[in-house]
């Protein structure tokens, strides 16, 4: 390096402590991705496995922190006026990201190749679709992915080299911008786009759950400071180049104690931003991570210039060759190793070809080295060659001007192919981003123990080998088992009791055979399961159950013998190997009472690394988190989920001496819409037998069932001549107990006779020409009295509810379901937001045929609906603004326990599946008589739908009353009656 005296910049020559760390992080990485590859992780020596896990931490940062120390000597620096320099500069960074990036698809297509994951299908199709993936980044395999990294950050130093320049010129600055962008970072990290190609993007971006890459974000911070330390070894002045060892010092000193306060932090408070773990902090990396890894660098950049000195010169032309031509050992070197994975996978499949000694591992390093120096060696040499001959040839000029367009052109009319292609599969075919993707994309494979099925939950293995020769000959191989059934089927409230969840499978040479079945007496502590048996080399049986979302097996074509079949016995029960559980299973949507699924797994395992869960077929995945180091746990939002039956399943990495992948038990849960049972009690306006409100509240009572009371104000008039009459103090005593049910959870609606003495007392004269015909009751209906007169009755029952300190209702019905349009208007007006006059057509009083007509003509299952203004039973048009909840479960005086239960199966016809849209059946009873026509159908009503309640945990069935369906309800989906 040379100065002048006068603050001269200073003109830089390569800087050798550069080269040597450079060559040295090559060398680290060719022998960390040799012990990735070939050692035996199980039975290897545990020197191997350290120090390809000190590889793993310090050669990404290493080479990062160089690459920034080289561009700010070699570009960052220069001066704006050198703008010749500058733009040839350009143009090499520019031309190294394109080799870097082809790199790239090179390997990352040679990687998936031999994993496996990409270009085993005969399909073009396939071919084609795993081509784009690569090119697009939509797989991103193991030993490739820091490779776009470096492309990236090329590039941003091309397009904000000014930013850069002022950034690294203080210390100060690098570290506040470094914890900006390392911040935004970890505030995307945690987010989900709910699509694969977005979140794969996010993650090479700032990370994503799962996914192993190197986030921009996240590791700006090591460019930033290697930007620095060029910035230092690039000194501006005299002063500066005396002061550059010092800073380097400073760094190297800054970035240890930085480690140690992270390990002091993470050991108090166990927060995973400050942990250094190789394995739970590198994707994306904590800053423990980081400042341990940037301290292992500085520590080898620092021993290198003060402690090696010339100590090397005499390996000079080694190390330049093996730092400039980094990219080219990197590529040969993975290249190397992935045909060496190959073929031993291809000739030991199940990986006992792997090394365990120090010896062997060490053998295949210096091969891979020598091999890869000599490929270099003899590339430069066939460099030299071809400028020989192009002196005469020109090839170059045939390579600019021809080859080079028809190359470019060929790749954009490939890809746009491509992306025609994949929008296309796109349109066809759901496509979800899956854990399976997740480990078939980035080269993890699975190791978890056998299992048939990872929805069923236990499994025990049948005893073939009690049967004799004798046996088989006579059962002519059939033989059956019995079990006890019932109890998996109650502990784990399986919905389809008939044997759905049972299987007969056979494990053979790694692989799982079903076997067709029949069963006998499913449901029962004696279950039969019987098959033919047939014994192939060392095969075993096993009965699998416990699936609830399962249909009935295969059963056997040919029975003859069946009859003959000798007995089995089973060995003990097996739980799956990694279980878990929810706090639920039914999930009702537009209910505020539903809870988050709380997914919880309680492995007995040590080491573990990750743990994660993912809904099966959804988009919904995420990491579970420990408390108390046992049980790890996740609250996840089922909101966003269709109606549907559903399971959640963990995936489990163990590290112990080798890497291993446990899914859980896939636990089973529905969501659905709710079934809304409501039930009514109209008040008829008079006097309530005591024994008969005891006989409600114990209803109430016993099965959790609100009522919503319909209540009349009738009792407070003070001229009672048209019915029953009652005295103030009564009216008293049921205004007080009616207020007393609403504070244990009732709700109290309005409910109207126009009575005559009623009429009366508000101030309206009774129209004896709208006499309702079929009761015994001296009332009119209500459809023959103007919009003022409603008004009017409206207003004094309002003013009487509060005066009672009833509150104001919100729910109506009329007097023997009478109603039309306008009265719907009044009641609109009068503020109210339910009317519960509706129900199916007919007579007011079946049995008489000359009795009032019903004006309803609604269906069983009509669903709350805003009536038109010109047709109630409608909800065509224009609308008025008020919900109809009609009576559509019919009433416990007319109809029978039969008929009640009816309405209900024909507003749940399936039992235990789930509802695509929720349902409101509303019953009505009269508190006057209850004892003697009403108690038992509503008890054998009540006994029959409580075996599908949602608080029970049998289904979507919830008890409410009126006015909590209509806050629950979603208004803008379900605003018509179908």
């Amino acid at each position: 390096m040379s100065q002048t005296q006068n603050n001269i910049t200073v003109v830089s020559t390569r800087e050798k402590t550069i080269d040597i760390l450079r060559a040295f992080a090559v060398l680290l990485m060719i022998i960390t991705h040799v012990i990735a590859i070939a050692f035996d992780h199980g039975n290897g020596n545990k020197i191997i496995y350290y120090l390809g896990i000190f590889g793993g931490i310090a050669s990404f940062s290493t080479f990062l922190l160089l690459s920034g120390a080289a561009n700010y000597i070699s570009f960052i620096h220069l001066k704006n006026s050198a703008r010749k320099s500058v733009n040839l500069k350009k143009i090499k960074i520019f031309s190294r990201s394109i080799q870097i990036l082809l790199a790239y698809y090179f390997l990352a297509a040679l990687s998936l190749f031999v994993s496996k994951s990409a270009f085993v299908s005969n399909d073009s199709a396939d071919i084609v679709g795993d081509i784009f993936r690569i090119v697009f980044f939509l797989r991103v395999p193991e030993f490739t992915e820091f490779l776009l990294t470096f492309v990236a950050f090329n590039i941003t130093l091309l397009i904000f080299r000014r930013s850069f320049k002022f950034i690294a010129s203080d210390i100060r600055v690098v570290t506040v911008t470094s914890l900006i962008f390392y911040s935004i970072g970890h505030l995307l990290y945690p987010l989900n786009f709910a699509d694969d190609k977005l979140n794969l993007l996010k993650a090479l971006i700032a990370g994503h759950e799962g996914l192993h890459t190197f986030p921009l974000l996240q590791y700006l911070p090591v460019l930033l400071i290697g930007l620095y330390l060029g910035r230092i070894l690039m000194p501006e002045s005299a002063e500066e180049e005396k002061d550059k060892n010092t800073k380097i010092s400073f760094l190297t000193l800054s970035l240890i104690l930085t480690t140690l306060v992270c390990f002091i932090a993470y050991s108090e408070t166990k927060f995973e931003i400050f942990n250094l773990s190789f394995f739970e902090a590198r994707f994306p990396p904590s800053i423990g991570f980081l400042a341990l890894s940037l301290a292992i660098a500085m520590v080898l950049f620092s021993f290198i210039k003060f402690a090696l000195g010339n100590a090397l010169s005499k390996f000079e032309y080694l190390y330049r060759l093996i730092s400039k031509n980094a990219l080219s050992f990197f590529i040969i070197h993975t290249f190397l190793l992935l045909i060496f994975e190959h073929s031993s996978n291809e000739k030991f499949p199940e990986g006992d070809w792997k090394y365990s000694t120090i010896k062997d591992i060490f053998i295949l390093y210096f091969v891979v080295v020598f091999i890869s120096i000599f490929i270099v060696l003899l590339r430069e040499n066939l460099i030299k060659l071809y400028f020989v001959f192009d002196k005469y040839t020109n090839t170059h000029k045939f390579i600019v001007n021809v080859a080079t367009p028809v190359l470019a052109l060929s790749i954009i009319v490939t890809t746009l192919g491509f992306t025609v292609f994949d929008n296309y599969q796109i349109r066809t075919q759901t496509r979800v981003f899956s854990s399976q993707g997740i480990n078939r994309t980035f080269g993890v494979e699975e190791n978890s123990e056998n299992w048939f099925d990872d929805n069923f939950e236990y499994y025990q293995r049948i005893k073939t080998e009690d049967l004799s020769e004798d046996e088989v000959f006579i059962s002519k191989n059939w033989v059956k088992l019995n079990f006890n059934h019932k109890v998996i089927v109650d502990s784990n409230k399986l919905k389809n009791k008939n044997g759905e969840d049972i299987r007969v499978v056979k494990f053979i040479e790694g692989i799982f055979v079903e076997v067709p079945i029949l069963i006998k007496n499913p449901n029962s502590e004696n279950a039969e399961i019987t098959f033919k048996f047939e014994q192939e080399g060392n095969s075993n049986y096993y009965l699998y159950y416990g699936n609830n979302f399962s249909g009935l097996s295969a059963t056997p074509i040919d029975t003859s013998g069946i009859e003959s079949a000798t007995s089995l016995n089973l060995e003990g029960k097996v739980e799956h190997t990694l279980m878990a559980n929810i706090n639920q299973q039914w999930f009702l949507k537009d209910l505020s009472e539903t809870p988050n699924l709380n997914f919880t797994v309680t492995p007995n395992l040590g080491n573990i690394q990750y743990i994660a869960y993912k809904i099966e077929n959804t988009d919904l995945q995420g990491t579970l988190i420990s408390s108390n180091g046992k049980d790890y746990t996740a609250q996840v939002d089922t909101s966003s989920l269709n109606p549907g039956n559903y399971s959640i399943q963990a995936t489990l990495i163990q590290l112990t001496d080798e890497l291993k992948v446990y899914k859980s038990f896939k636990v089973p849960f529905y969501v659905s819409y709710p079934i809304y049972v409501s039930w009514s009690l109209d008040w008829e306006g008079w006097g309530v037998a005591q024994y008969e409100l005891n006989d409600i509240v114990d209803i109430s009572s016993k099965y959790k069932m609100p009522l919503t009371h319909f209540f009349n104000p009738r009792i407070y008039i003070e001229e009672q001549t048209s019915t029953h009459t009652v005295d103030q103090n009564a009216a008293n005593y049921f205004t007080n107990w009616v207020l007393d049910r609403k504070n244990k959870g009732d709700e109290i609606g309005l409910h109207l006779h126009f009575y005559p003495d009623l009429l009366r007392e508000i101030g309206i004269e009774p129209r004896t020409d709208a006499a309702l015909i079929g009761i015994s009751r001296d009332e009119t209906y209500i459809q023959a009295y103007s919009e003022e007169e409603l008004e009017q009755i409206f207003e004094w029952s309002l003013d009487k509810f509060r005066e009672k300190g009833l509150g104001t209702p919100i729910s109506f019905r009329s007097g023997a379901w009478m109603s039309s349009p306008e009265v719907l208007e009044v009641l609109s007006q009068s503020g109210f937001l339910i009317d519960s006059s509706g129900r199916t057509g007919g007579l007011l009083n079946p049995a008489w045929n000359g009795s009032t007509k019903i004006p309803w003509n609604l269906s069983p299952t009509t669903n709350p609906y805003m009536p038109s203004v010109a047709d109630m039973n409608s909800w065509e048009g224009e609308r008025i603004d008020i919900w109809e909840f009609p009576n559509n479960g019919a009433d416990s005086y007319w109809f029978s326990a039969e008929d009640l239960k009816t309405r209900f199966d024909m507003n749940y016809p399936i039992k235990g599946e789930f509802l695509d849209r929720p349902k409101v059946v509303t019953y009505l009873s009269h508190p006057h008589g209850f004892t003697l026509y009403d108690t038992s159908k509503i008890r054998a009503l009540l006994d029959y739908t409580s075996k599908f309640l949602y608080t029970n945990e049998d289904g979507p069935v919830v008890y409410s009353t009126l006015e909590n369906i209509y806050y629950n309800w979603d208004k803008e989906a379900f605003i018509n009656g179908e």
